[in-house]
């Protein structure tokens, strides 16, 4: 018998932001190369790392699909980091 896990009850978001939710000014010039843009616990959280565990990927909205360029990267702790190094147009993303 296989016995499941409801991860909504373990996963929450958070709401009260420093920054605008769900938008990110990525800069294409920093001080330094691969600024970390946004670190995801800011974002959410779970109470049961062990049976719901957080993950990230990093979507293109148009089209809705991954991320696949080279500029940008997301790590296994949510941290958005840019290649500064590297050219980078206005695109919109989400996590």
């Amino acid at each position: 018998m296989d016995i499941t896990v409801d991860c909504s009850l373990y996963i929450h978001a958070v709401s009260s932001l420093s920054q605008s939710s769900f938008t990110l000014n990525i800069p294409n010039v920093a001080p330094a190369s691969n600024p970390t843009i946004l670190v995801a616990s800011d974002y959410g959280y779970t109470n049961d790392p062990i049976n719901c565990p957080l993950t990230y990927t990093l979507k293109t909205v148009s089209p809705d699909a991954n991320y696949a360029g080279s500029t940008l990267a997301i790590n296994a702790v949510g941290e958005i980091s840019v290649d500064t190094s590297l050219p980078f147009t206005t695109q919109s993303f989400y996590v």
